[in-house]
Formats: structure tokens, sequence, C-alpha cells
């Protein structure tokens, strides 16, 4: 097997010698140069994919280096290192071109797993996927939100297709994430209410303001979020609100949204029975992402192009590594949480291959459910549903807390990051005994 070329560019001896020995031993065919200008007078001559070069030297700069590398072999990996680290030269190199940037003195570790990782981008680079163009993924008129083949969404399409046809209250239920928000509109704008507004009245909201809102509303449709949350006072109203409307026959219709699964909405909350039957004429459950994973790799790569055309940039692939880790979580903030963590990668790698280093938040929480497995957790993990449920609970705290914790437990941004009002917030970390000043139990 042939070794790949590395070319190691210091003005310090002890360094390359480091360096070389270092990559040697890792199975590189290491060249070295003393200068930047040594560096460009090799490249000439040898074809090199990895080019690892030190910042500061005294005439011509690694970052000019960069620079002529780019514009003479486009396709050349290039790491820049330096002792004097700063985001100024971060900012510059990564601008520039510069497929990483790394402080001296550095890991040995790390500069094995950077390396790797540039072999694999300058590999992608020669032998592109002829099936993955920089945009092909992603196409506008489709939605993660109703997309996928799996038994359960396949079902959410032909409920939604019939609902559209109908004038029925609608009841939507689903956890946070599933695009319960997105599933009402569209059956309202594929409907004889199209033309017609629909009027959305969030829990948050206060009595007054929520009932008058809803006292306004002479036709179209109403999208009531988190209905198991309601007021004694806001069930009241919407009850007449039915009534009347009933008698006008007028053209309206409810949306009732709710993260409560039917069976405790229907007796478990403090929703009055006969309120929740004549908003419920048809139900629809929308599936968590867990209980949809064969339609996991679709969503990913809807995901990677919808997030890449945005950043005007290539869409990247998984490693197989980073694939297993997507596959093995549990995404308790489902598409919502899938979205953020893919553009979050996306935006901050700068490889055309994405590896469980890109997700630093999902490796942590497998690292934490690995640790809770050895330690056989007592109620957790054991056989049987109870197990699934204290696991799935634990999940979502643990996301609920990073999310707090990410936020720097600012209430509103942690909400919206999270896709809940901050009523639900409040009440979610109280159920968990989560410190909303500082994130603890």
């Amino acid at each position: 097997m042939m070794k790949t070329p590395v070319l190691i560019v210091d003005d310090d001896l002890v360094s390359r010698e480091l360096l070389s020995e270092v990559l040697t031993k890792e199975g590189y065919s290491v060249e070295l140069a003393e200068s930047a200008e040594s560096a460009v007078e090799v490249l000439q001559k040898k074809n090199i994919p990895i080019v690892i070069s030190d910042i500061r030297m005294i005439e011509m700069s690694g970052l000019d280096l960069l620079k002529e590398i780019k514009r003479r072999w486009s396709e050349t990996v290039v790491i820049l290192m330096t002792g004097f680290g700063s985001v100024e030269g971060a900012m510059a190199a990564i601008k520039e071109g510069a497929f990483d940037y790394i402080s001296k003195p550095f890991q040995i570790a790390e500069l094995r797993s950077l390396v790797r990782r540039a072999v694999r981008q300058f590999e992608s680079t020669q032998s592109p996927e002829p099936t993955r163009g920089k945009n092909e993924a992603w196409d506008r008129d489709r939605t993660a939100h109703l997309m996928g083949k799996s038994p359960k969404i396949v079902d959410v399409y032909k409920i939604c297709a019939r609902a559209a046809l109908s004038k029925s209250s609608v009841l939507i239920v689903g956890e946070t994430g599933t695009g319960k928000t997105f599933v009402a509109r569209t059956i309202h704008e594929n409907s004889s209410f199209s033309s017609l507004p629909l009027v959305k009245l969030g829990s948050e909201m206060k009595d007054e303001t929520w009932i008058s809102t809803l006292s306004q509303l002479r036709e179209g449709s109403l999208m009531i979020e988190e209905i198991e949350g309601l007021s004694h006072e806001k069930q009241a109203a919407l009850s007449q609100f039915l009534d009347v409307r009933e008698k006008e026959r007028a053209q309206f219709r409810i949306f009732s949204l709710s993260q409560t699964d039917l069976g405790k909405l229907q007796q478990g909350s403090g929703l009055k029975s006969e309120l929740f039957y004549r908003l419920s004429t048809i139900t629809l459950e929308l599936p968590p992402l867990r209980e949809r994973k064969e339609d996991l790799s679709d969503l990913i790569e809807f995901y990677l192009g919808k997030v890449s055309q945005l950043n005007d940039r290539r869409s990247p692939r998984l490693t197989a590594e980073a694939s297993g880790l997507l596959e093995r979580y549990s995404w308790p903030g489902n598409l919502r949480e899938l979205e953020q963590v893919i553009e979050r990668a996306v935006a901050l790698s700068n490889s055309d291959i994405l590896e469980p280093e890109d997700f630093p938040a999902l490796s942590k929480a497998a690292i934490q459910l690995d640790a809770l497995k050895s330690a056989d957790a007592p109620g957790m993990f054991r056989d049987g549903p109870s197990a699934t449920l204290s696991s799935l609970e634990s999940m979502e705290r643990e996301h609920i807390s990073r999310v707090l914790e990410e936020c720097h437990y600012n209430k509103t941004k942690a909400a919206e990051t999270l896709g809940i009002d901050r009523a639900t917030l409040y009440r979610k970390c109280k159920a968990y005994g989560i410190n909303l000043k500082e994130g603890k139990a």
C-alpha cells in the first residue's frame, strides 16, 4: 500500500524532527522543508497532498505559503501551526483556506487525528461521489417534517391528505420538535380554508389576551398550542366560541397541538372531556424520530443539503463512525434537534467529511449513556416498558440541561432552541428538578 506523502514546513529543527518521527511511525511518507520557499520547491517536484506548516517563519510566512499553495495546488490540504495562538490568526488561516489551525504545544493524539482527517479530506476531492452535487440533497419544495418512507410517517401523510379535504377539527400530538405546527399549516394551506386566516394562540399568552384574540376570529383556522395546559378560563371561552360559531355556521376549524399522548390527554390532563371530544374529531400522532430510524439517513441527507446550500458550500458526507453515532442517539429534540446538530457541524467544519469529532454534544451524550449502563443505574436500562420510559426521560432531562447550559441559562433563547414556550420550559424543569439559575438538580 502506498504511503501518503506529508510535507512538514518549519524553521525549527527540533519541531521538524519531532513531527517527522511521529508521522513516520504512523505510516506516512514524510518530506521536510526548513522554509516556505523550500516548501514551494518541493511541491513543484512532487505531488504532496498534505502540508503541515508553521505560521511564523523568517521571510515567507506560513500564511503566505498557504495562499501560494491554494493558488497553484488548490486541492492540497494545508494545516497551519503556531506557538502564538490568536483568534485573528485562526480567522485569517481559515479564511485563506487552511484545513485547520492548531497552537503549539499540541497533543500527539490530536495531531494524528488531524492528519487522518486531512487525508480523508484530500481523498474526497479526488473521487467525488457522482450522485452528490453541491446542492443536490436539498429540494426547496420538500420538508423534513413530512418526509420519509417508514410506516408511521406514511400514515401521517394519509391522514394529512384526508384532513385537508374536510372541515373537521384536528388534534395533533407529538413530542417537541416533531413538526406539529408545520403539519397544521400544511393541512390548512391545502384545504378549502387556505384563503382564510390561520390564527395562532400560544399557551404563554395571558388569559385576557388569549380570549380577546379568540373572540376576534370570525372565520378561518385556529391553531391552539399545548391544549393540555389551557386554564379553566381559556377552556370556558373556547367552548363558548365553538357554540357561537356553530350556530352561525361560520367557516372555521381548529387545530389543537399537544405534547401529551392521547391517553393522558383524555384522562390525565386538565382538559375537560367534553371539550376534548370536540377538538379531536381527527387525531394525528406524529412519531418521534427514534421510532422512525429507517428515515434517518434520508433526513440527514436533506439537512446536509439544506444547510450546505444556505452556507454556499459543497454538501459534506459522514464517515461510518459519524453515521453510527447519529444512528445510536435517541434524538429527544427530534427533527428540530437533528437540524440544529447538523447545522452546527457543517458551520464549524472545514472538511467535506464529517466525523464523530464534529458532533461533540452527541459524543458526550454517548459517553454518559455508556457510563450509566456500565454502572447499572437503579431503575434504568432494565428490560420492559418502564426501562424505556426512564431512559427517555433521562435523555430529555440531559437534553434540556445541555441546551440551557449552551444558552447560558437565557430562558427565552433556550425555549426557542428546544421548540417550546417558556411556560413549558419552566414546567419541564420543575418536573426534572433542574435549577433554572444554575442548571443543577
